[in-house]
């Protein structure tokens, strides 16, 4: 399993994380500071809601890599195409 993860800006210039795993899910899911300045980070998959194994919030970015990581370990391969 091979999970990647990409650190990029948002439309807004604050510092937002993506993170994949092609072979398992086709989703990327994105973690982000929530609004207002808040010290907490949130994940959101690009599609779709979010897994109950994913809601709540998260102290900072690598707690919420972390999760991420453990919930594609622990799901089965999608049955989607796999992103290319």
């Amino acid at each position: 399993m091979v999970v990647n993860v990409r650190l990029e800006e948002d439309i807004f210039g604050k510092p937002i994380a993506l993170v994949c795993d092609p072979s398992v899910r086709k989703i990327e899911y994105e973690i982000s500071r929530l609004n207002g300045g808040s010290a907490l980070w949130a994940i959101t998959p690009r599609t779709g809601p979010v897994p109950k194994e994913l809601q709540g919030f998260f102290t900072n970015r690598i707690q919420a890599e972390d999760a991420v990581k453990n919930f594609l370990r622990n799901k089965g391969a999608s049955k989607a195409k796999p992103i290319s």
